[in-house]
């Protein structure tokens, strides 16, 4: 924590921000390869064939649907429809009719949610189920109705009055009401539909899903209810499904006719109080690898390895069919391994329940190639015949590309000991068809092309430092620096033009540093234009690498005194002119001091002669390195005539300026004289002279103020933040130790120091006694004034504060003849710790009237009650606490007394 000049924290907005050190993000640790499943593992891994058709996801809960209403009650159509039947046929109303509604498919429903199913034309129709019949002709809608069948199998329509529908199929009631409706209107379009189908319950019970009692619509279906319940479990039987119904034989159903072949005669239609048994499997087995459908597969009888691959919808392209694997549990009770060729007589064998057959995949590298890699034209796998060369090879490949190393190129051969053997050879002997290099190939080789770079200096040269494009460039024969130069875009402002440097490999793999007059070059000197060789790095270096910076010292009365660069023939006035002009305080001689000299240095005066915003130098000498332009001012010479202020209760306020000389100095009786004289209703007593702090205290002045503070408050004039904090911490636990240890004892006594001094407590105002002055013509209490003062003359003021140690603190309305106890008493008196001998009145004006307690006081005046050290009785927690957060505002330190 920083301390301020009086020695107390600095605010924590003016507090150094500590370095918060930046949190990397942690590295993502490498996932670890996962270990091989075992075949036990794979083959649970193996999802059942069938639980993706039939294996339904648990549904979300649903609001049960009330089921339409059915009455038995043959003359009371009306209610089964929930409409009043008419007395008579409506008159139709001419529309043009909208198109007949489909009948919505009623949500799925298990155990107690309706599920909905496609109805199709022969769909039989019962007690519960809901019709929709429009009748139109042309544009007139005749009827819409939507009647239920009652549970007596009839419907009411208008017109027709009663019809029994029930066991008629859906496609047959639609032609039987159309006939009948166009008895009563020609050309009559009839449209029947089902709005809503009745509904019924089935149970499916067994290893299923969900096992329960579900209800689901009158066109349910075996596989409707089987995926209503979730379909079989992980036990349940796809091949044994039996459906029982009151009154039949059981029937049993193999859902693999219709997951294999799509065979739906199966798909039979429920009917109310149906029980659907799906038991648990007898026997499975499993098929992995390249296959085209991996599963787990359900047994019912004997199942060969052929069988099972076409169960499985044979083997992939990528299997190998003669390396298969058969993990079997032996008698053993261990777990075995048989290699089976499925090409041959292995395809026969039997399967039992358990096995896991795997096909693995063929092997991606083949053994008939060469490979070609490097600088070729087109790199890749080729396949090797009797007698084919590398020359042979290179020609598939459409040869070398441009940048290709042709002194030497490698084959790598597997040797009979697996190790592979390099042999080198010479490209360009063997593209020529030198027997010696143009070797035979055999399977499996690897040839390789070198690139040129990859074995010798790059086909490019580099130009770095002082040009405009520094970049690689690509090396053309018979380059040289200055071509070089020339594609870098040129030199830059400040390029050092009588040395580069130009940079080669050696034969050692070493720079060579080679030295290159670059003027020279650029000028066309052909011993000094070097040629490039490939890989050469020519660098360019700038001035301020070689020598220091060119630059000249303005100073004195110019806008921006400064270093400033120096140019080619800059002449002092140009150098003025770099550093903002002249400031208005200058003079007309300017003090130029040549720089670079041995001994002492010798200053030459040049004459300064300005008009307007322009000025002349004679003479105006060019400046060279480090030089120094001073210009000099004049004594008394006034730039911008001062000025100062009067405010208040004068004729005549506002900013006058100062009219002062070294023999006659302007004062304040001058300036409200100038201003026209005090008001009537001033109050000359409360005259104050505001005056800028720098003014009064310099700063060498001020650095030994704050020093002087420092000592007298006991405190170093600086500290380090980790110090402050110990200080504060351990004053802190002293205090609570001392105040909880004497507590213990008894009761005790806290005292509280006074306030400690600080340099930024300041008054800016000097009181004035205008009283005197204004009565004594100025004679007396005057004072010279300085630019920028500020004369406050105030209205008379009416009363006088009290404040400090007393009980209210406070304006109090001024009476002439009344004292200063008079006043403090209107305050309501002095406090416990109030030290009435050091009384201060400060008056209207600023001044201080100190141990005033005799003091006559006037109007505005301030009294100002100190208070003493405060010893206040600690006996126990609570009233400790209470004192504690009175006083930690202002303590800084403590003392308990006994």
């Amino acid at each position: 924590m920083l301390l301020g000049p009086d020695g107390l924290p600095l605010p924590p907005e003016q507090q150094p921000v500590e370095p918060v050190e930046p949190v990397l993000p942690e590295e993502p640790e490498e996932p670890e390869e996962p270990a091989p499943l075992t075949a036990a593992e794979r083959f649970q891994a193996l999802q059942r064939f069938g639980m993706s058709v039939f294996g339904a996801p648990e549904p979300q809960p649903a609001a049960r649907e009330e089921a339409p209403a059915r009455t038995g009650d043959a003359t009371r159509p009306a209610e089964a429809t929930g409409t009043p039947r008419p007395a008579q046929p409506a008159t139709p109303t001419p529309q043009p009719p909208a198109p007949a509604p489909q009948p919505a498919p009623a949500p799925r429903q298990t155990q107690g949610v309706v599920a909905s199913e496609a109805v199709p034309p022969t769909y039989v129709l019962g007690p519960g189920d809901q019709l929709v019949v429009r009748v139109w002709t042309d544009a007139i809608e005749h009827v819409s109705a939507t009647p239920v069948i009652d549970a007596d199998g009839q419907i009411y329509l208008e017109l027709l009055g009663e019809l029994t529908v029930a066991g008629e199929r859906l496609s047959s009631a639609r032609d039987l009401i159309a006939r009948r409706y166009r008895t009563f209107f020609t050309r009559a379009e009839v449209s029947v539909g089902l709005a809503g189908t009745r509904v019924i319950e089935v149970r499916v019970t067994g290893d299923v899903r969900r096992p329960g009692t579900h209800v689901l619509s009158g066109a349910a279906t075996l596989f409707s209810a089987l995926n209503a319940a979730g379909g079989p479990n992980e036990v349940g039987s796809f091949r044994a499904v039996r459906l029982m119904r009151r009154g039949e034989e059981p029937q049993v159903v193999d859902l693999y006719g219709y997951l294999l072949r799509g065979e739906i005669e199966a798909d039979v239609p429920l009917e109310p109080n149906d029980t659907i048994f799906v038991p648990p499997m007898l026997a499975e087995f499993g098929i992995d690898g390249e296959v085209r459908r991996p599963a787990r597969y359900e047994m019912m009888e004997a199942v060969t390895i052929a069988d099972a691959l076409q169960t499985a919808a044979g083997i992939g392209g990528a299997g190998y069919a003669q390396g298969a694997e058969l993990w079997r549990v032996g008698e053993s009770g261990i777990r075995e391994l048989m290699n089976v060729n499925l090409r041959g007589e292995d395809a026969q064998l039997t399967l039992q329940s358990g096995d896991l057959l795997v096909i693995p995949p063929v092997l991606e590298k083949p053994l008939n190639v060469v490979e070609l890699t490097g600088a070729v034209r087109r790199p890749g796998t080729y396949q090797v015949s009797a007698g084919m060369t590398v020359r042979d090879l290179l020609r598939l490949a459409q040869g070398p590309i441009e940048n290709a190393h042709v002194q030497e190129a490698v084959v790598e051969r597997l040797g009979e000991d697996l190790h592979y053997d390099l042999l080198h050879f010479d490209l360009a002997a063997a593209m020529s068809g030198d027997p010696a290099q143009d070797l035979a190939l055999m399977p499996g080789d690897r040839v390789t092309v070198y690139a040129g770079e990859e074995v010798e200096a790059p086909m490019e040269v580099a130009v770095e430092g002082a040009v405009r494009l520094p970049d690689s460039y690509p090396w053309v024969r018979g380059s040289r620096v200055s071509d070089l130069v020339k594609r870098a875009g040129g030199l830059l402002e400040g390029a050092y033009t009588p040395r580069a440097n130009l940079l080669r490999l050696d034969a050692n793999q070493r720079r060579e540093l080679i030295p290159v007059n670059l003027g020279a070059a650029l000028a066309g000197d052909t011993e000094a234009n070097v040629a490039l060789e490939r890989g050469d790095t020519l660098v360019v270096l700038n001035q301020l690498q070689v020598s220091e910076a060119s630059r000249v010292h303005v100073d004195g009365l110019v806008q921006f005194p400064e270093w400033y660069p120096r140019f080619e023939g800059m002449r002092v006035s140009d150098a003025i002119v770099s550093a903002g002009g002249l400031a208005s305080t200058a003079g007309d001689q300017v003090e130029f001091t040549p720089g670079g000299v041995v001994g002492q240095v010798e200053p030459i005066y040049l004459s300064l002669r300005r008009e307007g915003d322009s000025f002349d130098v004679e003479p105006d000498p060019i400046v060279s390195n480090n030089d120094l332009v001073s210009v000099l001012g004049t004594g008394n010479l006034i730039a911008t005539p001062p000025m100062v202020t009067i405010r208040g209760r004068v004729a005549t306020p506002g900013s006058y300026a100062l009219l002062s000389t070294n023999d006659d100095p302007d004062s304040i009786y001058d300036l409200i004289e100038r201003a026209g004289g005090l008001l009537p209703d001033a109050n000359a007593k409360g005259i104050v002279l505001y005056r800028m702090r720098e003014e009064i205290i310099g700063e060498e002045q001020e650095a030994d103020l704050g020093q002087v503070i420092a000592h007298f408050n006991r405190e170093l004039a600086a500290g380090t933040v980790e110090g402050e904090r110990q200080r504060a911490t351990g004053t802190a636990a002293q205090i609570s130790a001392g105040l909880a240890a004497a507590l213990s004892e008894g009761s005790a006594t806290v005292v509280i120091p006074p306030r400690r001094l600080s340099s930024t407590q300041w008054v800016r105002a000097v009181p004035v006694d205008g009283e005197a002055l204004i009565e004594s013509g100025g004679r007396r209490e005057d004072f010279p004034l300085l630019d920028g003062d500020v004369v406050v003359v105030p209205e008379l003021p009416t009363t006088v504060t009290v404040m400090g140690a007393v009980v209210r603190a406070g304006a109090v309305p001024y009476e002439e003849g009344l004292t200063l106890r008079d006043y403090v008493a209107k305050a309501g008196q002095f406090t416990e710790d109030a030290r009435k001998a050091q009384t201060i009145v400060i008056r209207a004006n600023g001044a201080v009237v100190p141990k005033a307690l005799n003091a006559q006081i006037h109007p505005g005046d301030i009294i100002l009650v100190p208070s003493d050290y405060i010893f206040r009785n600690v006996n126990q927690p609570g009233t400790l606490e209470r004192v504690l957060s009175t006083i930690t505002s202002i303590v800084t330190g403590y003392l308990v007394f006994k």
